[in-house]
C-alpha cells in the first residue's frame, strides 16, 4: 500500500469497529492520516488534543487515560453514538472510543502536551507516578517560586523533573516525537535543575537527549538546556518576570545564550529581547553569522545610535527577514509624544519606519542585500507592522505594508 485516501462521509460505529480486523500497519496509517486531516482545521485540532500531564494555576490533571477509556467504553451504544457525533468529523476522539486496540493507536496523537506552570505541593507526587509513554510532542515548563510554595516540599523537584525528562527522552529514542520545548525557570531552580540533569547524565550516559526538538523557547538562565537539543531551528529567548512582576534583566545571560546558540548547526531563526550594545552585536555576529531570520526586540541601548546598529545588522549576509523594535526604541530622532500632537507623532513614526525599511531592504537598494521583509514591534504584538518588497504588474518594485501578529505565522514560531 503506497497511499491512503479518506472520503468525508458519515460512518457508523459498526463500520468503525470493523477496523479491528485490520493489521497494525494499516490501522496505524489510518490513525495518522485522520490526525493529519484534523490538523488542517485549527478548531478541530484544539478539540482533539489533550494534556498528557498538566499542573497549572487553575487546573491539575495527570490525564488518567486508562480510567477515561474504562468509563467511556462502558457507556451504552446509544451514548457512544451521541459522543461520536458531538465531536467534529474526522476527529480521533470518537475513533479512539471504539476499542482498546484502536485507542492504543490513537493515543500518540490524542495526548501530546506536558505542562507545568506552578510548583505546587502535589507536583512531586504527580511526576513520580506519571507514565510518559511515547507520545509527548510539546513540553512547557514554567517554574517561579512564590510566597505560597514550601521550599522543603520541593527540595526533590529538580531531581524528579530531571528523571522525568530522562524518561521522556528514553521513551522516544526509537522515534522522537517531542518537537517543541518551552522552559522558563527562575535562577535558583534553573541552577538546581542543571546540576540534577548533569547528575542523571553521569549515572546514565546520554539519558537526556532531545534530537527531535526544532522549536525552543527559554527564559533567562535557562540556556543550559540548549546542549541537549542539538537540532533546534528556531530559538526564542524571552524575558522573564518574577512574582513581583519586575523584569529580570541580566546582560551576561545574553552573552551565554549567544555562545550556546552558536553551537546549533541547524539554527535559522533567533528572537531575543535585549538592550543591544556594540559588544552584544559583535558577539551575535561571531556566533551566528549565517542566520536567516533575526528579531532584535528592545533596540539599541542609549549609547548606540541607529546608524551603527544598522551597520551591525548589515554584516549578516544570509539574513532574509529582520524584526526590530518600534521606532521610538530605535534611538531615532522623532518628536516626543504629547497628547496634543498625537497625529503628528504617529506621522513621524510612520515616516521613520518607511525610511528605515528602505535603508534595510536589499531589493530597494538597502544595506542588507538579501532581506526582503522587515518587521517593527514585538513578535507577540497584534499591531506589529511588516514591510515587504513586491513587484507590481508593471514590473516595478514597491514596499507593501501590513499589520498582524508575527507569532501567529509559521516563520516566527
Amino acid at each position: 500500500m503506497t497511499s491512503l485516501s479518506l472520503v468525508r462521509t458519515p460512518v457508523s460505529l459498526g463500520q468503525i469497529s470493523s477496523l479491528e480486523n485490520l493489521n497494525d500497519d494499516v490501522l496505524g496509517l489510518i490513525c495518522e492520516t485522520v490526525h493529519e486531516l484534523t490538523k488542517a482545521n485549527a478548531e478541530w485540532l484544539a478539540s482533539s488534543e489533550s494534556e498528557c500531564f498538566c499542573v497549572t494555576n487553575d487546573y491539575d490533571s495527570d490525564s488518567d487515560i486508562d480510567s477515561d477509556l474504562e468509563s467511556e467504553l462502558s457507556s451504552t451504544s446509544s451514548d457512544a453514538s451521541n459522543e461520536y457525533w458531538s465531536w467534529p468529523p474526522f476527529s480521533l476522539k470518537p475513533l479512539s472510543l471504539t476499542s482498546r486496540r484502536i485507542r492504543a493507536f490513537c493515543e500518540p496523537f490524542l495526548f501530546q502536551k506536558f505542562t507545568i506552570s506552578r510548583p505546587c505541593d502535589q507536583l512531586l507526587e504527580k511526576l513520580s507516578i506519571w507514565n510518559p509513554r511515547v507520545y509527548v510532542r510539546k513540553m512547557d515548563i514554567s517554574l517561579y517560586m512564590g510566597f505560597q510554595e514550601k521550599p522543603d516540599h520541593l527540595r526533590d523537584l529538580p531531581r524528579t523533573l530531571a528523571e522525568t525528562m530522562a524518561f521522556i527522552s528514553q521513551s522516544q529514542s526509537a522515534r522522537p516525537r517531542l518537537n517543541s520545548l518551552s522552559m522558563s525557570i527562575d535562577e535558583k531552580q534553573a541552577h538546581l535543575l542543571k546540576n540534577a540533569i548533569s547528575a542523571v547524565q553521569a549515572e546514565y550516559p546520554r539519558a537526556i537527549e532531545f534530537p527531535g526538538i526544532r522549536h525552543l523557547t527559554i527564559g533567562p538562565n535557562n540556556e543550559f538546556i540548549l546542549k541537549y537539543c542539538p537540532n533546534v531551528e528556531t530559538l526564542i529567548v524571552e524575558e522573564a518576570r518574577s512574582p513581583s512582576a519586575k523584569k529580570v534583566i541580566n546582560g551576561e545571560h545574553s552573552f551565554r545564550v549567544i555562545r550556546e546558540a552558536g553551537k546549533l548547526k541547524k539554527l535559522n531563526c533567533l528572537v531575543m529581547r535585549e538592550s543591544w550594545t556594540e559588544e552584544l552585536m559583535t558577539a551575535l555576529y561571531e556566533a551566528v553569522p549565517n542566520i536567516q531570520m533575526l528579531w532584535l526586540e528592545e533596540g539599541p541601548n542609549a549609547a548606540m545610535t541607529f546608524e551603527p546598529f544598522l551597520e551591525n545588522i548589515a554584516k549578516f549576509q544570509n539574513l532574509q527577514k529582520i524584526g526590530l523594535a518600534s521606532v521610538p526604541y530605535l534611538n531615532e530622532k522623532i518628536q516626543p509624544y504629547f497628547q496634543d500632537d498625537y497625529d503628528l507623532w504617529v506621522d513621524q513614526v510612520d515616516q521613520a519606519e518607511k525610511r528605515i525599511a528602505e535603508m534595510i531592504l536589499g531589493e530597494m537598494g538597502g544595506s542588507c542585500k538579501n532581506v526582503g521583509e522587515v518587521w517593527f514591534g514585538f513578535r507577540t504584538s497584534y499591531d506589529a507592522k511588516k514591510a515587504r518588497v513586491e513587484v507590481n504588474e508593471e514590473g516595478r518594485k514597491t514596499v507593501q505594508w501590513s499589520t498582524g501578529r508575527p507569532a501567529d505565522g509559521p516563520d516566527w514560531e
